[in-house]
């Protein structure tokens, strides 16, 4: 499900950023929208219907895979541990 919202935040952006240089070139252009919403969707659809497709995204593990102390600090003695996580950094 993360990579459809994934997905769908990077449309708007390209999106977003396509409706702001065109109220700054003073020029709309009903085209550029088709081909920004053409060119994210064919490739995410045809993703879709590949027999030899293995998605794996996310993991349990990804993001503490390698986990490193002096980066994950305990929240509830937030007040010594912030220092003791800052002191490696000065």
């Amino acid at each position: 499900m993360v990579i459809y919202f994934t997905f769908f935040h990077y449309l708007r952006q390209n999106y977003g950023i396509l409706k702001w240089y065109e109220l700054k070139n003073n020029q709309y252009l009903k085209m550029a929208t088709w081909f920004i919403y053409l060119s994210n969707l064919i490739p995410f659809i045809g993703m879709h219907f590949r027999d030899n497709l293995k998605v794996f995204y996310y993991t349990g593990s990804d993001l503490f895979l390698y986990p490193e102390k002096k980066y994950f600090f305990d929240l509830s003695n937030s007040s010594t541990s912030f220092t003791r996580w800052l002191s490696h950094f000065c």
